[in-house]
């Protein structure tokens, strides 16, 4: 009976372990899952970043070539403007002449008036004369002679206004020429203003235009930039949660300080995962490793402090950071500290404290870049960490 009642507990406890082993199978088979499936979210991500920043390029080069279109556009108006400026001074010039010239009219005009009066006045007296106007001035003459001169006289008096009048008539038809002809010269410089006007009107249009363009285009480069911090963010994200599955292989100890695989010690003790590698998919010149505000961050190795930004929390988008020269044209970079603990031309040790790590600059989450650099020019710092 007791024989029967072990081998029952046993056939339980067997069947309990089995459920037991099904159940953490299928845990795991789950868990295995997730994680194929953050994978494939996370190269998709960095799909749509290396899209993203290809188009972003993109469009800065548009910018870049209708700024110069649009400092084109604005060369040639300016020339425009100067050419109908000439333009009007000549207007004005002509303007002036042919008020000279309408004022010499009005004087002939005068003079011509004038004399006519003075005409019209001696014909009334010779009219008045006598009934007979043919013969009336004649009265009173004594001989043929006298007959002789009154006639001559009075033939060389209407011949004498007539000449006066006609050279006043040939000197208003002189003055009528140029002044025609100054109108005329003023008409052809109307017109050629008008068409300089039209041009300066078409290209303040195609500037205008050009301007609408370039908004366009930043508003484009505005939403670009939002959907790559966003994607940054949700990279972010998943690469926490696959840290959470065992990591992303890339550290699979946590470095110590004074440890070092080739020059440089860990820059960030106790925590050893990287959150974002080098290059990235958007020319990242470094590599991020996450880590709580506050956390100690130390020089990688000895060296003098270059650079130790306290000012600028923006820091041209660095933040708060730390340039530390090693010797020999090497460099590294700490950035996006939430404190800087070191002055510029302090010497430093490796493993030295120099700051804390934060999340200022251009950054998302606390975070610290590590960059390093041989001869001003960046290379990935897994090559020595």
């Amino acid at each position: 009976m007791l024989n029967k009642h072990i081998k029952l507990v046993s056939v339980l406890m067997s069947l309990a372990l089995l459920v037991s082993v099904c159940e953490v199978n299928k845990i795991k088979v789950s868990a295995e899952d997730r994680l194929v499936n953050l994978r494939k979210q996370q190269v998709e991500l960095n799909r749509q970043q290396k899209n993203l920043n290809s188009r972003l390029e993109k469009l800065k080069n548009n910018i870049n070539k209708k700024k110069e279109y649009r400092n084109s556009v604005l060369a040639q108006m300016r020339t425009l403007q100067e050419q109908i400026d000439v333009e009007c001074q000549k207007i004005e010039i002509l303007d002036s002449q042919i008020a000279r010239k309408q004022a010499q009219i009005d004087q002939v005009q005068v003079e011509i008036d004038q004399n006519l009066d003075v005409l019209c006045e001696r014909l009334k007296a010779i009219y008045k004369a006598g009934d007979v106007p043919e013969l009336a001035i004649f009265i009173g003459v004594k001989s043929f002679n006298d007959f002789l001169d009154t006639a001559e006289m009075i033939q060389k008096l209407s011949k004498f206004d007539a000449e006066l009048i006609e050279d006043l008539e040939k000197s208003i038809y002189g003055v009528q020429q140029e002044k025609e002809l100054i109108e005329k010269d003023k008409n052809e410089v109307c017109e050629s203003k008008s068409i300089l006007d039209s041009k300066r009107q078409e290209l303040n249009n195609l500037q205008q235009e050009n301007e609408r363009v370039i908004v366009d285009l930043r508003g484009e480069e505005i939403r670009i930039q939002s959907r790559i911090n966003k994607n940054n963010a949700r990279k972010r994200n998943i690469e926490n949660r696959i840290s959470r599955f065992g990591g992303r292989g890339k550290i699979t100890s946590v470095p110590t300080v004074g440890g070092r695989k080739g020059r440089y010690v860990w820059p960030v003790p106790g925590y050893g995962r990287i959150s974002s590698g080098w290059g990235d998919g958007r020319r990242h010149n470094g590599i991020d490793i996450p880590a709580p505000k506050g956390t100690k961050v130390v020089a990688m190795a000895d060296g003098v402090v270059v650079a130790a930004n306290v000012s600028s929390s923006w820091g041209s988008g660095w933040g708060y950071h730390v340039r530390i020269n090693h010797g020999d044209g090497y460099e590294t970079m700490s950035a996006h500290l939430s404190k800087v603990l070191v002055n510029p031309g302090q010497p430093v040790k490796a493993g030295q404290v120099i700051g804390l790590v934060g999340n200022t600059g251009h950054s998302f989450g606390n975070h610290l870049h590590c960059g390093t650099a041989k001869n001003g020019r960046w290379y990935n710092p897994r090559n020595e960490l």
